[in-house]
């Protein structure tokens, strides 16, 4: 994959980006949550760009 790498440091940094702001709603949980859903959103739609 040509973008991935590019893909990692760009889920760090949102990442590092929304931790503060996430804590104030009530921390870890929500967070864990929110940034599961979405590598599973992106790693669907890399999955299917690439198999189609």
């Amino acid at each position: 994959m040509r973008h991935s790498q590019g893909y990692v440091k760009l889920t760090a940094a949102a990442r590092d980006h929304w931790r503060p702001n996430m804590d104030e709603f009530g921390g870890g949980f929500i967070r864990n949550v929110m940034i599961g859903f979405a590598l599973a959103l992106a790693f669907s739609i890399i999955y299917v760009w690439y198999t189609r």
